[in-house]
């Protein structure tokens, strides 16, 4: 199948609309709407990488008679719309669960059922997919502009049958993750083109799809059922899943979020320079909207001791639409009609000159101006260099009656030589206080120091102090250790060394680490190993130390005898549980040899992996059950189980 989705990334360009009361913020909040026997129900809830999905609520319960799907939320008016399944009116719902009625969409097929859609990063146009009723298969594909009802048709070519039960859009480039229902599989919907043969199928059957901010996918549904109640947490690269937790109970569901933005970073290097110093100022943007952004302005008035002599609009901004309203001769900035592509950080550079007769000290900040309601049409720009949130820069003028330079002096690892450096690397000419006339002067005592550095404008005098005093660096690993094959620990050293710039760890063999340039990694060793680190300090001066780890192969797994797969969250699943192990193969079965459950490689402690009581969708009766296993341990050796398990339902 062939979808011609890049013609709505064509439709850029704004619609006026109306402000809504109870907008819903674009704050990474995920709305799963449901249907089941009682109706529907609209719920909010958060996500996050930490913790996943938690703090789940439900908004309201007055609208039983919809049938909710297709929602997805648009940032020109922080609105969600969705289709009600058998009616096909376009529904507009705001952040209290209120929903209106804007009537069937002209032009929209209503022989079709609509069970996949979502509202695209421009927020004008919802994109649903229709489902032919007898075939079951989606047959077509409809943009519908949330403003004016109208509905227009996508052409497509056939290149395989698919049923798209949902879609989401990723955050950070655009690309579009779908569940095909026909294949079980994790789809990708890329220039046009479902590629649904990217993944393996699954066990599990989503009904809803929805990204994070972080671009993390996840996905609502249920595993061998047509029943959703359980999140997932689906690895983009691979497809794998891996459960979170329960959810509520529903025939159907559609969920949708809104986890973009845009940053707007500002940086002045150096922030405190001298008269006819230059000055760089970089414009960083980071866009996380899903599409790319066009008719943007940007506006800074910078410290009227600076003058512009430059602006660099870089690579990733259209330079023959980008209009430079002020700039170059003047302390003021001003860009308009300029287009900020998706993905990673894209920079505008402006070179600006510290004026003769300049002085003082200043802070500035740039507005960047006309994006979507929901990523804030007005977003003031954010200070790099700070862990505050949406600082102003602070600028100022080096006097030569009251310089304060800050010393900039190098040690020797052996804290036998300082190297010291003027202040002014690009000053005319120099002078120390030995007469020496370069920009950097080597000492080999401890005292005071200075240096006369002479520029286009202004004659200046530092002052720099040398202290050999100082304490060599150094690292302790400590003792050596004895560790219990394939179990995780957490490595930690000891050092006074208060600038450590750089970490690097090394095994010789038999060793994973979570993290090698960290602090603290977490280990696991599955044979002897020496383990070393190397720190590196500002100075860039090394030291390095090791400690060798014994393995004790210990092997120990258990079985549970009983288990309860009531529902009731307590004892529900049936699973091994141990040191770490691969299991090859898990089966089990009843009591007249009939084999009900067989799960292989995965690993153990791993519930989502265990038996849920049930064969072939349904939970059987409560009974004496024979299980068998074969595991492979982390030292390559092997070891065939089994047993019995009792069923208490």
């Amino acid at each position: 199948m062939r979808l011609y989705l890049y013609l709505l990334f064509l439709t850029l360009g704004g619609m006026p609309f109306t402000s809504f009361a109870q907008e819903i913020a674009c704050d990474n909040s995920v709305y799963l709407t449901t249907y089941s026997a009682s109706g529907s129900n609209l719920y909010r809830m958060q996500v996050t990488a930490e913790k996943g999905i938690h703090d789940l609520e439900e908004i309201f319960v007055d609208n039983l008679l919809y049938r909710i799907g297709c929602i997805g939320y648009s940032v020109v008016d922080k609105m969600i719309y969705g289709l009600e399944f058998n009616t096909n009116e376009l529904l507009r719902i705001n952040a209290i669960g209120e929903i209106t009625s804007l009537g069937v969409p002209t032009g929209l097929d209503t022989s079709l059922e609509y069970y996949a859609g979502n509202v695209f990063p421009n927020g004008n146009e919802l994109f649903v997919i229709g489902r032919d009723k007898n075939t079951q298969l989606d047959v077509g594909y409809y943009v519908i502009n949330v403003f004016n009802q109208q509905a227009t048709t996508l052409e497509f070519e056939e290149s395989g049958n698919v049923i798209l039960q949902d879609m989401a859009i990723n955050p950070r480039d655009g690309a579009v993750f779908a569940y095909d229902s026909r294949q079980n599989k994790i789809v990708n919907i890329d220039f046009g083109i479902v590629s649904n043969f990217l993944f393996p199928a699954l066990a599990e059957e989503f009904t809803a799809l929805f990204f994070d901010e972080s671009f993390n996918l996840y996905g609502f549904g249920e595993k061998g059922s047509t029943v959703s109640q359980k999140f997932y947490a689906i690895n983009k690269a691979t497809s794998e899943v891996t459960f979170l937790e329960d959810g509520p109970l529903a025939i159907d569901s559609d969920a949708c979020a809104c986890p973009y933005r845009m940053d707007f970073l500002k940086k002045m290097t150096p922030n405190r320079a001298i008269p006819c110093q230059e000055v760089t100022i970089e414009y960083s943007f980071i866009n996380q909207s899903g599409m790319a952004r066009t008719g943007l302005s940007i506006i800074d008035t910078l410290p009227e001791a600076l003058t512009i002599t430059d602006i660099d609009l870089g690579h990733a901004f259209n330079k023959f639409d980008a209009q430079i309203n002020s700039g170059v001769g003047s302390h003021i900035l001003n860009l308009s009609n300029l287009q900020i592509l998706i993905g990673d950080i894209h920079i505008i550079t402006v070179t600006a000159v510290v004026n003769a007769d300049g002085k003082g000290a200043f802070k500035s900040q740039g507005v960047l101006k006309n994006l979507p309601l929901a990523l804030n049409p007005t977003i003031f720009s954010d200070d790099l260099g700070t862990s505050d949130i949406n600082d102003p820069n602070t600028f100022s003028v080096i006097s030569a009656d009251n310089p304060d330079f800050r010393d900039s002096i190098s040690y020797s690892c052996d804290n036998e030589r300082a190297t010291l450096y003027a202040a002014i690397p690009d000053a005319n000419a120099f002078l120390w206080s030995d007469e020496s006339t370069g920009a950097t002067l080597e000492v080999m005592e401890s005292g005071i120091y200075t240096v006369s550095m002479e520029t286009d404008c202004e004659m200046y005098m530092d002052t720099l102090v040398v202290n050999f005093d100082r304490i060599t660096p150094f690292v302790d690993l400590g003792m050596d250790l004895s560790q219990t094959l394939g179990v995780s620990f957490t490595l930690s050293f000891d050092s006074h060394t208060e600038t450590i710039t750089q970490y690097d760890w090394q095994t010789t063999f038999g060793a994973t680490f979570s993290c090698k340039d960290c602090p603290s990694p977490v280990i696991r060793v599955t044979e002897p190993t020496t383990i070393s680190l190397t720190i590196t300090d500002i100075e860039g001066c090394q030291v390095t130390d090791e400690i060798f780890i014994e393995v004790m192969n210990a092997k120990n797994i258990y079985v549970p005898t009983v288990f309860s797969p009531n529902g009731d969250g307590i004892n529900d699943v049936f699973f091994l549980q141990g040191t770490t192990a691969k299991i090859l193969v898990f089966q089990i079965f009843d009591r007249w040899g009939n084999l009900i459950f067989d799960q292989r490689n995965v690993e153990v402690n791993q519930p989502i992996a265990g038996w849920e009581g049930r064969h072939q969708g349904r939970f059987l009766d409560s009974g004496v059950f024979i299980w068998l296993a074969q595991l492979e341990f982390l030292d390559g050796t092997m070891d065939n189980l089994s047993g019995r398990v009792t069923s208490i339902r």
